[in-house]
């Protein structure tokens, strides 16, 4: 009868739906969002303080090592600096040789969470210039390599700042509420774990 009972208990639950323990961690670490990623709907490289540098510009005044030059007398856009990649190490002094990554890619923010978000909340995500890590200015080589990938798919190829990268990736996800997919949350453990020891993680 107990074996009779849990069939039927068992059938029930299938065909009304209700979700495993499987679908539930599926849910909490999702690897596709529920609706597909459009850039259009995160609006990047706004002025927020109406001083005619978009976000873009005003990484690259903060990041370069030296002074910036402007392009005119009204200072809107960056001529040349000079920029130390976090990525590969190169030091680049043209802007056109540059890309302001998010460090948290867009797409993957929008698959670990940020589709349930409203536009503004977008917005502030893709120009967030309060954390010194969340945008940075890199060699577009590296950018393009890295495209929208996780640490378990790509990481900086400078041994010397993957440690760093790693940190900065989680604690962009946990202050903006975003998720990680279960091989994301593996690699980005046992990096961490091998930077405590004062090891390099190695490349996924």
């Amino acid at each position: 009868m107990v074996l009779l009972l849990g069939l039927i208990a068992a059938w029930w639950v299938d065909a009304n739906g209700w979700p495993t323990a499987r679908e539930d961690a599926t849910e909490t670490t999702p690897a596709v969002a529920p609706s597909a990623y459009d850039r259009g709907d995160w609006s990047h490289w706004s002025d927020a303080d109406g001083d005619c540098q978009d976000t873009r510009q005003e990484v690259l005044v903060a990041e370069s090592e030296i002074p910036v030059r402007f392009r005119d007398d009204r200072r809107c856009a960056v001529a040349s600096g000079r920029w130390r990649c976090p990525y590969t190490g190169r030091v680049i002094t043209d802007p056109r040789e540059l890309d302001v990554d998010h460090l948290v890619p867009l797409h993957e923010a929008h698959r670990s969470g940020g589709h349930a978000w409203d536009r503004a909340r977008r917005e502030r995500f893709a120009n967030a210039l309060d954390d010194p890590m969340h945008l940075v200015a890199v060699d577009r080589g590296a950018n393009r390599s890295k495209g929208d990938k996780a640490p378990h798919a790509w990481m900086p190829p400078s041994p010397s700042e993957r440690c760093g990268y790693l940190r900065a990736w989680v604690d962009i996800k946990e202050r903006w509420g975003l998720s990680q997919s279960a091989p994301e949350q593996a690699y980005v453990e046992r990096g961490l774990a091998d930077c405590k020891r004062g090891k390099t993680p190695t490349l996924p």
